[in-house]
Parts: C-alpha cells; sequence; structure tokens
C-alpha cells in the first residue's frame, strides 16, 4: 500500500510539472480542467495532444496538397507541336490531341506533371529537385535529361537518364540515351531503340503560343546544328505566338524580326536580334 500511495504521488507529481510546462505555453484548452489531479490533467494533456496532432497533420496536407489555383493546364488541338517552356527552364514538346498539367510554381522539393498522350521533355537539370512526370501507365523520374513519350506507353531517351516505375505492380527499369522503355503483356521491358525518327517528329514542326521571346529562342538553339540565335536583353519578355515548319534557325529568325519589327542581323554563326 505504501509503495503504491508513493507511485501515485510521484505520479501526480510529474504530471503537476508537465500541466504547469504546458500552462506556459498556452497548450492547456482554455475551457479544461484547472485542476492539477492526476484524472483531469490526462484529459487535458489528451486534449492538448490531439490539438497539436491536428495542426501538424493539417499544416502537412496544407503543404503538400497541390493548391487547384495553382495548377495550371496546356492542350494541344492543332496537329503541329506545341512548344511550352515550364518556369524551371524545362521545355515541353506537346503533340496534337495530348494535354499536360502542371503546378504555377514547383515545389522546393520535386517538380510534378501530368502527362496525358504524346510529348518530348527537355528536362532542365537540378539534382535537388527531381523532375516527375505521372502518366497513365507509368510515373518517370528524372534530374536532367531530354526523351520522348509515345502512346502505347513507350519513354525513348536521347541523353541523359530516366526511371521508369510500372504504376501498377511498382516494377522498375532505368533507361540510358539510345535505349527504349515500354510494356509487352502489360510488364515493363527495357530495349535498345530502333526509331530514331521519334524525336525528330516532335521538332520538325513547331508552334509557340504567346511564349517570351527569350524561352522561344532558347528552343530553337537546343535543336540548331547550323547558327545560334541570339536577343537582346530588352527583347527578351516580348511575348510571340509563330508557327514554324522545317525552317531553319536563319529563316525562323527572320520570321520573328518580320512578326515583331526588329533587326535581324547575322554575326559569323550567330543571328542577333536587336531593336
Amino acid at each position: 500500500m505504501i509503495n503504491n500511495k508513493e507511485n501515485i504521488l510521484k505520479t501526480e507529481q510529474a504530471w503537476n510539472r508537465l500541466f504547469i510546462r504546458l500552462q506556459k505555453e498556452n497548450l492547456i484548452p482554455e475551457n479544461g480542467p484547472k485542476k492539477t489531479s492526476y484524472a483531469s490533467l490526462r484529459w487535458s494533456v489528451s486534449a492538448a495532444a490531439a490539438v497539436v496532432f491536428l495542426i501538424l497533420i493539417g499544416s502537412y496536407f496544407f503543404r503538400n496538397k497541390p493548391s487547384e489555383q495553382n495548377m495550371l493546364s496546356l492542350k494541344n488541338d492543332s496537329e503541329i507541336t506545341l512548344v511550352k517552356t515550364l518556369e524551371d527552364g524545362s521545355i515541353v514538346y506537346l503533340a496534337a490531341n495530348s494535354s499536360i498539367y502542371y503546378p504555377k510554381h514547383f515545389t522546393k522539393k520535386q517538380r510534378n506533371v501530368t502527362l496525358k498522350g504524346e510529348a518530348f521533355f527537355n528536362i532542365s537539370s537540378n539534382r535537388q529537385r527531381p523532375f516527375i512526370i505521372e502518366t497513365e501507365d507509368a510515373v518517370v523520374k528524372v534530374v536532367g535529361t531530354a526523351f520522348s513519350i509515345n502512346k502505347p506507353f513507350k519513354l525513348s531517351v536521347l541523353h541523359g537518364l530516366v526511371k521508369v516505375t510500372d504504376k501498377i505492380n511498382g516494377e522498375t527499369v532505368n533507361v540510358k540515351a539510345g535505349e527504349t522503355a515500354g510494356f509487352h503483356s502489360d510488364k515493363l521491358f527495357l530495349a535498345k531503340t530502333t526509331q530514331t525518327d521519334s524525336f525528330e517528329k516532335f521538332s520538325s514542326r513547331i508552334r509557340f503560343k504567346d511564349e517570351k521571346l527569350g524561352d522561344i529562342v532558347r528552343a530553337i538553339n537546343l535543336n540548331s546544328t547550323n547558327c545560334q540565335l541570339q536577343v537582346s536583353p530588352e527583347l527578351k519578355d516580348r511575348r510571340l505566338t509563330v508557327s514554324f515548319s522545317n525552317e531553319t534557325s536563319e529563316t525562323m529568325a527572320q520570321l520573328i524580326s518580320l512578326a515583331l519589327n526588329i533587326k535581324c542581323n547575322r554575326e559569323g554563326d550567330n543571328i542577333r536580334l536587336s531593336q
């Protein structure tokens, strides 16, 4: 009996000390019991713990749940590839009858988009924030690379390394440059790329819709082998809607200069657009 009373007394003292600490930190509900008995204090602590738990859970989902107001969508109803530069500098070549859903601002930890249809991606490298693409059949994770995704699901890597995960069974394959991943009899496979023209079909006929001139020039330069376009700083944020079909970089520069009424001068292997 004595030991039992001592244990109860020690428990009461411990709870009292905790009660005082919770009071100082304003964690005791205002309508909670004020007595420092073991039973009443246990109720207060439980209530406080529940409140703290709900706050933490709510905060977690608030931080990680995508805000519908910040989600954007892009759909290509044209037969010409629609080119879009995302906020991180990654470029998406969206095929006909395809759409992509992406946030206005990517999170600090990763860059998530959803693709329905076909597209070619040239991902801006960032090892701290992997780029993740969710499709109907698989989840694609990359750091910085260029690759195409076709329907039915087939991913071919131009350069870099891409991780593909089957959404149903979690099976994963790493796809290198010159390799293609896809599904056969619902099973993920890896093979050498045989259709090398799968990349060119996305860039032969392209369209920019209300894009910044700086982003348009960068996309053109990535696919140019003969010369590079340069744009003066004051023109980089000028917006333009324009289409190209198998034109050379020089011809595209001339068309841009006519559309925006700006100068187009060739300087060796570079073409400069200026006021």
